[in-house]
C-alpha cells in the first residue's frame, strides 16, 4: 500500500529537511539560482533530467518560465504530461502542483480541471494522500473542485480502502458534515 503525500510524494531520502526526489532536491536547485550561480544550478537541475527525472524535468519548467521563456516552460511540461501518459504516476502528482503554479497550457480553469484529474489517476493508483486530497478539494470547492458530497464520498470510500483511518472515520461522520450531506449510494 503506497501511503506517500502529495507533496512529498517520491521522497527517497531526507537530507536535513530538504526532500529528495530520486536523489533530486529541488532545494539545491532554488539554492545555487539564488546565489547568482545560475550555470551550477543548470548543471545540477541537468544531471537528473538526462536520467529521466520528471521533478527535475518541472523545476526547468519553474526556471523558464521565471526567465520568461514560455515556450521552453511548456516543452517541459509537456515532457513530463508525456511521461505521465506513459503511466508515470509520479509524474501525474508533480503535473497537479506545477498547474496550480500556472505551468502548462491552458487557461487558469483549464489548468485547474488537469489539476484535479492528474490526481484522480494517482488516487485511483492507489496514492492514498492523493485521496485525502481530492477529499478536501470536493469537500470545501477547493483548487477548482465544485462542492460535491459525491465526489467526497467517493474518495473518502477509496482512501478508506486504501487503509486509511482518517479517511474511514470521515466516512462514520458523513451526515455531519457541512458542505457534504447523507452518503450517496455507491453507484
Amino acid at each position: 500500500m503506497r501511503r506517500l503525500s502529495c507533496q512529498t510524494l517520491a521522497v527517497i531520502s531526507t537530507k536535513g529537511s530538504s526532500p529528495s526526489f530520486g536523489g533530486f532536491m529541488p532545494e539545491e536547485g532554488r539554492r545555487l539560482f539564488k546565489a547568482g550561480d545560475n550555470e551550477q544550478a543548470l548543471r545540477y537541475i541537468g544531471g537528473f533530467v538526462q536520467e529521466g527525472n520528471t521533478r527535475a524535468m518541472l523545476a526547468m519548467a519553474d526556471h523558464e518560465y521565471d526567465q520568461g521563456h514560455m515556450e521552453r516552460s511548456l516543452s517541459w511540461v509537456t515532457k513530463v504530461e508525456q511521461a505521465a501518459a506513459a503511466g508515470d504516476f509520479e509524474a501525474c502528482i508533480y503535473l497537479s502542483s506545477a498547474y496550480q503554479r500556472g505551468l502548462g497550457a491552458g487557461s487558469p480553469q483549464e489548468r485547474q480541471v488537469k489539476s484535479l484529474l492528474m490526481l484522480e489517476r494517482a488516487a485511483e493508483e492507489r496514492y492514498v494522500s492523493c485521496a485525502h486530497a481530492l477529499m478536501s478539494n470536493y469537500l470545501y470547492g477547493l483548487n477548482g473542485a465544485p462542492v460535491s458530497k459525491e465526489r467526497f464520498a467517493y474518495w473518502a470510500r477509496k482512501a478508506a480502502s486504501y487503509g486509511s483511518p482518517a479517511a474511514q472515520a470521515a466516512l462514520g461522520k458523513l451526515d455531519a458534515w457541512p458542505n457534504v450531506g447523507p452518503a450517496p449510494n455507491d453507484g
